[in-house]
């Protein structure tokens, strides 16, 4: 099961349709949003460990970027900066020329000019 908005592969139908929920908005009921990211979760709980785990000045940024030396909590945020240097844009949206490196940023497009 398929996306038709981001490509996004699914293990069921029901998963694929709570997974477009999220490109119409449907989603934004009742949320905790991050201030410093997209991040969005409906429990408060869930938003307080990423903003822990993901923001938090005090925690060592060991995974550091070999062009630009910006340094990362978490492996998978270099990996996703990474892909920025490259130029490699493999999110493409299914309505306009738009791309993006990151699945997200595709999202929030599609939100915001084809919603």
């Amino acid at each position: 099961f398929q996306c038709k908005t981001c490509h996004k592969k699914l293990s069921s139908a029901y998963s694929l349709k709570q997974h477009t929920r999220k490109h119409t908005g449907d989603w934004l009921v009742d949320i905790y949003k991050c201030k410093k990211c997209l991040y969005a979760v409906k429990s408060k709980k869930l938003l307080e460990e990423h903003i822990k785990n993901r923001h938090n000045p005090n925690k060592p940024r060991n995974h550091i970027c070999d062009v630009c030396g910006k340094g990362f909590i978490v492996c998978n945020q270099l990996k996703r900066h990474l892909l920025m240097h490259t130029g490699q844009k493999d999110f493409r949206c299914p309505y306009c020329s738009y791309a993006t490196y990151v699945s997200h940023n595709l999202k929030k497009h599609c939100m915001n000019r084809h919603a």
